[in-house]
């Protein structure tokens, strides 16, 4: 065993609760696996620290733990469990768990296993197995396996996973069977052949123009369609009953129309799609813009799905327009469900549009349509824009960049609300003078320079004169920092609260059922933007080896920082719709 490799070192980046679970139960082993279980606490503690890494051991050194249990292995393992895990909200955990749902492309065995490890935070006790039970029926996505599992009149958690898996590996064989070719029985062959027949004489009919010609039948075999122009098996093809926008008849594709056209024209020759012709809605008003025709305002629509500008009969003899200018098109507008539109002709029209002039090539159409410019006119004249993806995220990126440099004073430094802000102190209490406490010689270089920037930042002055309240000072080691902190310990109880009501996280999540865009609001340092007026600032001097300091801004630790903070900042913001 002495090849034996330990664990890595403890991580404490992302879910820092999984980290420690994952690796205590790794620790656990190696120390059974190297022996070193067997050995004096002292050598465990020592391992543990070693193996868990720097940062473990700069965490273990604030840990205020007796010194008798200094050698003691679970007392160091339950002071690492009460840093790591914060306060369990068992009404939340479970809430989880009881929401928790199959995944699409999850399968039952990951869906279980994800089941059992939120179980164990649920402290479910003896019910357990059956809570795992209940929610693998109750969310699982195939709705036939949950009705056989109902049927089940004793229904234990492994004949429940057993039944799941066996749908789960027949579902997936019942697909691969599916795509194995079949043979076609005699129904088959006979609704195929109607089908054929049907397809056969709408098509004769279509082309009853044209001189009778001999069609030869497609073979069994997979071969290139004249009517729709793809490969695909006999009686599969895709342009049935599918509306020809050349002749109008059915059964094929206008690109594989063999009927000649009618229209003889010097100009277009090719159908023009038009996305949205008329629309009745109320519950959104249309992009429109005013174009002017011969001193005569005409309301168009933007549309973005047209292929060509339209204006419908009745508009056009408005507009003093002589009918002989319209040229005439061998082509044809297509509506979005296929309608075809036969335009009287076309015509380019001066027209006024903010202000600018511009020659508009435009179609006129029948009655009852709504004038219309296509996506082309609307790009070209600047009345809709197309912004790539890529466009988008440089724009926010160089938007955000001058944001920052706009309001650089936001964003750095320390923030500061108008008005001072008092605390009361019941005046039958008796003020308390604490020694100051003492700084190990490792942090008293890092506590005085944090000192010295909370100088800077107006946070804390130096106090000479006498106080009646001294409190002492507390440091707190944060990885690659420090945090100075009060301790008022004997002047909160005498503080007069305001009682203000902290929302709450469930009546935070009432109010974003139709929430759809959210914004984050991060006040650095919180209560250090609220100013405390001398009386106050002078209650909150504090004692260190090297001298007296006092709060000149609302500290953390006071019992109703947090009352007077959230009373401030939703005075702030409460005109303000969604906050």
């Amino acid at each position: 065993m002495e090849q034996l490799k330990p664990p890595s070192h403890l991580s404490f980046e992302g879910n820092l609760a999984e980290n420690w679970k994952e690796w205590l139960q790794g620790f656990r082993l190696y120390l059974i696996a190297s022996g070193i279980d067997e050995k004096a606490g002292k050598v465990k503690v020592a391992a543990f620290l070693h193996v868990a890494g720097v940062e473990a051991r700069r965490i273990y050194n604030t840990l205020n733990s007796p010194e008798d249990d200094v050698e003691k292995l679970d007392v160091l393992i339950e002071n690492f469990q009460k840093y790591v895990e914060p306060r369990k909200n068992l009404t939340y955990v479970r809430h989880i768990f009881f929401t928790r749902k199959q995944e699409i492309h999850e399968t039952i065995d990951n869906y279980v296993t994800d089941l059992k490890n939120k179980a164990i935070q649920c402290e479910f006790g003896n019910l357990k197995d059956s809570m795992i039970r209940d929610r693998l029926v109750c969310g699982i996505a195939n709705e036939a396996c949950r009705a056989r599992l109902l049927r089940e009149a004793d229904l234990s958690l492994k004949k429940c996973i057993d039944i799941c898996r066996a749908s789960e590996i027949s579902e997936q064989q019942l697909k691969t069977l599916h795509k194995e070719p079949v043979t076609a029985d005699a129904h088959t062959v006979s609704k195929e052949h109607k089908l054929r027949h049907n397809y056969d004489k709408q098509h004769h009919n279509s082309e009853h123009r044209k001189p009778k010609a001999r069609v030869k039948s497609a073979p069994h075999t997979k071969n290139a369609c004249g009517r729709c122009g793809r490969e695909h098996d006999k009686g599969k093809c895709s342009a049935y009953n599918k509306l020809c926008y050349k002749c109008n008849n059915t059964g094929h594709y206008a690109k594989f129309c063999k009927t000649k056209s009618t229209v003889h024209s010097l100009e277009e020759t090719e159908d023009l799609y038009l996305g949205i012709v008329s629309v009745d809605s109320v519950h959104e008003a249309p992009w429109t813009e005013t174009v002017t025709i011969n001193r005569i305002p005409v309301t168009f629509k933007l549309d973005t799905g047209a292929q060509a500008n339209i204006i419908p009969r009745d508009v056009f003899n408005t507009l003093k327009i002589s009918k002989n200018h319209l040229r005439s098109v061998n082509g044809n507008l297509i509506t979005y469900n296929g309608h075809v539109m036969n335009p009287d002709g076309k015509i380019d029209i001066r027209c006024h549009i903010r202000n600018e002039k511009h020659t508009l090539p435009v179609y006129v159409t029948q009655k009852g349509s709504t004038p219309i410019l296509s996506k082309e006119t609307c790009a070209r004249l600047g009345l809709v824009q197309h912004i790539p993806a890529e466009s988008v995220d440089s724009e926010v990126c160089m938007s955000k960049d001058k944001l920052l440099q706009q309001y650089a004073d936001v964003f750095s430094g320390l923030g500061k609300l108008s008005g001072t802000h008092h605390i009361e102190i019941d005046k039958s209490a008796n003020p308390v003078v604490h020694p100051p406490r003492k700084v190990p010689a490792a942090l008293l270089k890092p506590v005085q320079n944090e000192l010295k920037r909370m100088e800077d930042l107006g946070v804390i002055t130096k106090q000479d004169s006498p106080t009646d309240w001294v409190n002492s000072m507390v440091t707190v080691r944060k990885p690659g920092k420090i945090r100075i902190c009060l301790d008022p310990k004997d002047l909160n109880p005498h503080i007069k609260r305001e009682h203000y009501h902290l929302v709450t996280v469930e009546e935070i999540i009432e109010r974003l059922p139709n929430a759809k865009v959210f914004s984050r609001f991060d006040a650095t340092h919180g209560s250090w933007h609220i100013q405390l007026d001398q009386e106050s600032s002078k209650a909150l001097t504090f004692n260190i080896p090297f001298g007296r300091y006092r709060y000149l801004r609302l500290p953390f630790g006071i019992t109703s920082a947090s009352e007077v903070f959230s009373k401030r900042v939703q005075e702030l913001f409460s005109d303000l719709p969604g906050v």
